[in-house]
């Protein structure tokens, strides 16, 4: 349905409005070019990149590998494009806790390039692999000297070298002693290590009984230091001897909730365990 109306003119008022509507030429013109460059000018600004733009290193992560070096691109990042050619300088601090030639390859000056419209560049970081077990370990990066078009808010960045190295493990033994003798337990470290490893320590009856027969251990710690390729360390429980003639009677104890470890032995997959024997003596 057309809800269209139409309102009479008379001829004077047509031919003011008619009158209205028509522009000298030499205005037209000058309103044509207003218009072309106004359209010129917003053209530009779209197309020309924010200047002032800020820059920063977020956060990243990298595996420490196994063997040799690994070149890794740490990104450096603009929170605006960038108008092209801009460039800020990367340097390696030494204050992270990773250590330099060991872990990686210090620099004192690398060069962030940024491309037209960019928002990020990268500079090279070489990563030193081992296969010895650690805590992760971070290097401090700082910027400087940013050219004509750049900002440093944030002068530092982290990156963090992963430790892709497989936990030590932990096992333990036990031994067989008269009664009124100390039972020593051994526990053996196995795999190179930075970190001490420990375990929880627990004895368990068995045909043995603790007080009688011989000194529970509930809630121990035992920790085996770090170094080398294995190590080991050895505590005793203490036996109580007696005059009466009787079998020989066992305890067991148990090694759980390990850390920068793992357990591997008798036991369930959360625990290991090892025998103290009393033998009789009477």
């Amino acid at each position: 349905m057309n809800w269209g109306f139409r309102i009479p003119l008379s001829d004077s008022r047509r031919q003011s409005l008619h009158g209205a509507a028509t522009v000298p030429e030499p205005r037209r013109r000058r309103l044509m070019l207003l218009v072309a460059a106004s359209l010129a000018a917003c053209a530009l600004a779209q197309a020309t990149p924010a200047l002032g733009a800020t820059a920063s290193i977020a956060p990243q992560s990298f595996a420490e590998g196994d063997a040799g070096t690994t070149i890794v691109n740490v990104l450096v990042s603009l929170d605006a494009p960038a108008a092209g050619g801009e460039t800020v300088d990367v340097a390696t601090l030494g204050t992270g806790s990773a250590t330099a030639s060991a872990d990686y390859t210090a620099f004192a000056a690398a060069t962030a390039t940024f491309p037209m419209n960019a928002t990020s560049a990268t500079v090279p970081l070489t990563i030193v692999g081992e296969t010895v077990f650690e805590a992760d370990e971070t290097i401090v990066l700082q910027l400087s000297s940013p050219t004509a078009g750049l900002a440093i808010l944030v002068p530092e960045g982290t990156i963090t070298i992963t430790n892709d190295d497989a936990a030590p493990t932990l096992a333990i033994s036990g031994q067989a002693v008269a009664e009124g003798t100390a039972v020593t337990f051994t526990v053996t470290r196995t795999g190179a290590t930075e970190l001490a490893a420990s375990a929880t320590v627990n004895t368990n009856n068995g045909s043995a009984v603790a007080p009688g027969d011989y000194t529970a251990i509930l809630g121990g710690t035992v920790s085996v230091p770090a170094g080398g390729l294995s190590g080991e360390v050895t505590f005793t429980v203490v036996t109580n001897a007696d005059a009466i003639f009787e079998a020989n009677e066992t305890f067991t104890t148990v090694l759980t909730n390990p850390i920068n470890a793992t357990l591997t032995g008798a036991g369930p997959p959360t625990s290991i365990n090892a025998t103290g024997t009393i033998n009789n003596n009477d």
